[in-house]
C-alpha cells in the first residue's frame, strides 16, 4: 500500500503594524502584538541607529512605553545599551521585568508609570559612576514635572513617585557595591504644598454619583456612600470596626495612613459621626456577609478591608471613583477628599451649626472641642436631617 505524502505550503503573512494615536514610537498589528521603534546610539560606531522591537506577546501598552523610554534619545544624552558600562535606563528594565512577577497587578502598574520619571531623568548615567549627585538631579527634575493639565503634582504623589524609586535604586547600589545614592536626601517638595481641593459637587451630582457607585461595584459603592453622607475621611472609613458601630452612626477613634493602622484620629481626639439609618443598616448586613464568608478581616473587625483582610491604601478607590463620575457625567472627578468638602458646603449652605459640624468632620479647634464635647449628638443629627432628608435620603429615627 503506497502511502501519498501531502506537502502544505506554509504562507507566512507579515503583520502590519499600525501606528496607535498619541503614543508615539509604539506601533500595535491586528493581532495585539506591539512594536516598539528607537533611535539608539551604536556601541560600536557611535553613530545613531533605529531599532524596530516586536514585544513578546501579552506585553502591555505600558511595558511597551516603559521599555521605549528606556532607549529613546533625551536631551542627555543616549541610552547605549553595552555589556561593559550599563545605564541606569537599562538596569531598571532588567529589574522590573525580573521582579513584576512577585507583584499585584496595581503595584506593576504603578511602577510602570513611576519609573519612567526616573529612567527618562538619568537613564543615561552608567551604574558604575551613579552618585547622589544623580540622584539630586533626578529630585530637581521631580519638582519641575507637571501633570497633563500642567498643574504641579501634589505632596503625596511626589512622595509617593520617590518611595518607589528608591527601590531600584537602593538594588543597584547594593549590586554594584556602591554608597547607597538614596541616602539623607530630602524628598522632592512640591509647588502645590498645602493646597486642598476647593471644588464640591450639588446635592443633585453627590447623590448621582452614588446611584453610579452603586451600579458599578455592589460591593464597594457602600464605601462611597459612607464617605459621601458620613463626611469622614478615608483613613477613617477604612479604620472603622465593628465595635465602633452606635446606634445613629459610628465611633471614630483611628485612622489608616498608608495602609498602617494609627489609634488615633487627626485631630487627636474620637468623635460620633452621624449616618442615616438605611446606610447603617448597610453596614450592618455588610458585617453579617462578612462573617458568613469568613472574610479575612473579620479576624481584626475590619468594616472595610482589602481581599487578604488588610487596611486598605489612599488610592484604592481611585478607579471607582472616577468611572463612577463619569457614569454621573460630573465636570471633574471625585476624590475623597472632594465628597468632604462637598458634604461641608452643603451643610454650611443650609446654615446649620457650625460647632455640631466641627463636631462631625473632625475639625482641629481645641476651645470648641473641649467646651462642647458630649453635648452635641442631638444638633448634629437635625444639621444631617436639615441637609439631606428633604431630599429623600433616610435619617436615623
Amino acid at each position: 500500500m503506497s502511502k501519498t505524502r501531502k506537502t502544505q505550503t506554509k504562507t507566512k503573512t507579515k503583520q502590519k503594524f499600525e501606528a496607535i494615536p498619541d503614543v508615539p514610537g509604539v506601533r500595535r498589528s491586528q493581532t495585539g502584538r506591539l512594536k516598539v521603534d528607537t533611535t539608539v546610539m551604536s556601541a560600536k560606531t557611535g553613530e545613531l541607529v533605529r531599532r524596530r522591537e516586536t514585544q513578546p506577546p501579552g506585553a502591555t501598552l505600558e511595558e511597551a512605553i516603559l521599555r521605549r523610554d528606556l532607549t529613546k534619545k533625551t536631551e542627555r544624552g543616549h541610552l547605549a545599551k553595552t555589556e561593559t558600562a550599563i545605564t541606569l535606563g537599562r538596569y531598571v528594565l532588567e529589574w522590573f521585568e525580573g521582579t513584576k512577577q512577585r507583584m499585584k497587578p496595581s503595584t506593576r502598574k504603578t511602577y510602570q508609570y513611576y519609573l519612567r520619571h526616573l529612567v527618562l531623568s538619568v537613564g543615561h548615567v552608567k551604574c558604575v559612576e551613579f552618585t547622589r549627585r544623580h540622584t539630586n538631579a533626578f529630585l530637581s527634575d521631580l519638582e519641575e514635572t507637571t501633570k497633563k493639565d500642567g498643574e504641579p503634582f501634589m505632596q503625596a504623589s511626589l512622595d509617593s513617585i520617590w518611595r518607589h524609586c528608591k527601590v531600584p535604586l537602593k538594588d543597584m547600589a547594593a549590586e554594584y557595591k556602591l554608597t547607597d545614592p538614596t541616602l539623607r536626601l530630602r524628598a522632592p517638595r512640591s509647588a502645590a504644598s498645602g493646597a486642598r481641593e476647593r471644588r464640591t459637587y450639588t446635592l443633585e451630582q453627590l447623590l448621582g454619583l452614588v446611584d453610579a457607585a452603586w451600579t458599578l461595584d455592589g460591593v464597594r459603592g457602600l464605601e462611597v456612600e459612607v464617605l459621601a453622607f458620613g463626611g469622614m475621611r478615608s483613613g477613617e472609613l477604612w479604620a472603622l470596626k465593628v465595635h465602633h458601630l452606635r446606634a445613629r452612626g459610628v465611633r471614630i477613634c483611628a485612622s489608616i495612613s498608608d495602609g498602617v493602622w494609627t489609634n488615633t484620629t487627626k485631630s487627636g481626639k474620637p468623635r460620633d459621626a452621624f449616618l442615616p439609618v438605611d446606610t447603617l443598616k448597610k453596614v450592618r448586613a455588610r458585617w453579617q456577609l462578612l462573617m458568613g464568608t469568613q472574610h479575612p478581616g473579620v479576624k481584626e473587625g475590619y468594616l472595610f478591608s482589602s481581599a487578604r483582610g488588610t487596611p486598605r491604601r489612599p488610592g484604592d478607590l481611585r478607579e471607582l471613583l472616577s468611572d463612577a463620575s463619569d457614569a454621573a457625567g460630573l465636570p471633574f472627578v471625585a476624590t475623597p477628599q472632594v465628597l468632604r468638602r462637598t458634604f461641608n458646603s452643603l451643610m454650611v449652605d443650609q446654615g446649620v451649626n457650625l460647632i455640631a459640624l466641627r463636631a462631625q468632620l473632625g475639625h482641629v479647634d481645641a476651645v470648641m472641642t473641649a467646651t462642647y464635647t458630649g453635648t452635641l449628638h442631638s444638633a448634629q443629627e437635625k444639621a444631617w436631617r436639615e441637609t439631606f432628608e428633604k431630599q429623600g435620603v433616610s435619617s436615623a429615627t
